[in-house]
């Protein structure tokens, strides 16, 4: 996995209030700038900018809920660096897209900073626990129902062998890589058979299932399932630096 650190914070911090001035979530500058350049509020400070809407909104945004009203600090979760962070989503992308729509919208909760080195960390125990929900499930984490073709991969490598290196081999070695192509086309060649058998691909996904897609379609509970992966990174990573109110038992759909 390769792991980039964010260019920009992973939080601005910037307010937005409902038209009483009750502050009702913090944002990114950029979303708390669409209100400003749609007239839909007014700016009421710079540092942290400050958005008061002017129309009612639907909801109540996060208003009560210390979590999300909470000041964000961009630092590494577990080790409390401040360089090098990355986005760390607590239960992994494999997983999460085979969520129920409705579950996929309340994502930011288990979405922690964490510095390369921590992620790199945590990475390796996380491919721990999906080897055992592999067993559990009989879902290999490559998936199930690819079909590949040893032959095809083997005589397609000889093709591409000879069409980029020939001019390059000893005379025996073409003859043998010739002959490994002749067999498996059943003729003689030519450059423009080596080149089509170059273009084809040894596998075939058309029977393809994803190992998270077999795992989530046997979870009778996902608020059971998301929970193991916070007690999973917080067991593994010890973590001294999560954002207060984070609790493990928080509901998934809380919004």
């Amino acid at each position: 996995m390769k792991l980039i650190s964010l260019k920009t914070p992973q939080y601005e911090n910037c307010e937005v209030l409902s038209p009483e001035g009750q502050l009702m979530f913090r944002c990114c500058r950029k979303k708390a700038l669409w209100y400003l350049d749609r007239n839909l509020g007014k700016k009421i400070i710079d540092d942290p900018l400050t958005v008061q809407l002017t129309f009612v909104p639907k909801g109540a945004g996060h208003i009560d809920d210390p979590y999300f009203l909470q000041k964000m600090e961009n630092r590494c979760v577990v080790c409390g660096s401040e360089e090098f962070l990355t986005r760390h989503h607590i239960v992994p992308y494999c997983y999460r897209k085979f969520f129920p729509d409705q579950l996929k919208n309340h994502r930011s909760y288990d979405v922690m900073a964490l510095c390369i080195p921590c992620h790199r960390s945590y990475e390796e125990h996380a491919l721990e626990l999906k080897e055992i929900l592999a067993n559990q499930h009989s879902a290999p984490i490559s998936g199930t129902g690819i079909k590949y073709d040893k032959e095809l991969a083997r005589a397609r490598g000889a093709a591409a062998a000879l069409l980029t290196n020939r001019h390059k081999m000893p005379p025996e070695r073409q003859e043998e890589l010739l002959s490994r192509v002749k067999t498996y086309l059943k003729k003689e060649i030519t450059d423009v058979d080596m080149q089509e058998l170059v273009d084809k691909d040894p596998y075939d996904f058309g029977n393809y299932t994803h190992h998270g897609k077999i795992v989530i379609e046997q979870i009778t509970d996902i608020e059971v399932f998301v929970q193991e992966w916070r007690q999973h990174f917080i067991y593994k990573m010890q973590p001294q630096f999560l954002p207060s109110h984070w609790t493990v038992y928080r509901p998934v759909d809380h919004k």
